[in-house]
């Protein structure tokens, strides 16, 4: 398993930029002060050390902190190629969740979704599905989507 030490002594990170440059020539297409990175298919940085891809946010727990997180490692602003430090946090795996963007709501609003000509919000808490009501309108059941995620998910909550 990559320590600390083997990783300051392949890489160096700037916690300001959040990017990782090589401080040695591990391959003929690799140069020393080169950006060390590539995004993977769901927009993470990524990087391959000793034939092993690394997620970059996990490299920078471990360069910054000593130990492998012990859960996820989150981007506080959603952005998952933004490995600044000051944007990176240790979370549960439902905190993880709750910090997530919206994938598949249509009408761009999360936990809103249309139910006949109404507006019908929901939530998700400690794995309970919570109805917050049918509204007229979808601005209506975003708000109530909003209030609910602050009192549930409190800094963890993502607000489209």
């Amino acid at each position: 398993m990559l320590t600390q030490e083997e990783l300051k002594r392949i890489l160096k990170y700037d916690p300001i930029t959040g990017q990782f440059r090589w401080k040695v020539k591990l391959s003929n297409r690799v140069h020393v002060g080169d950006v060390a990175s590539c995004k993977n298919k769901g927009g993470y940085i990524v990087i391959r050390i000793n034939y092993k891809l690394y997620r970059a946010n996990r490299l920078a727990w471990l360069y910054m902190m000593g130990e492998w997180p012990k859960e996820h490692i989150d981007h506080i602003n959603g952005t998952a190629y933004d490995d600044r430090w000051c944007n990176l946090r240790q979370v549960s795996r439902s905190q993880n969740l709750q910090n997530s963007k919206k994938k598949y709501c249509k009408n761009g609003y999360k936990g809103t979704y249309k139910v006949g000509d109404k507006w019908y919000s929901r939530i998700m808490a400690d794995r309970v599905d919570i109805c917050l009501g049918t509204y007229n309108t979808e601005e209506e059941a975003y708000a109530a989507y909003c209030e609910a995620s602050k009192k549930y998910h409190g800094e963890f909550g993502r607000i489209n």
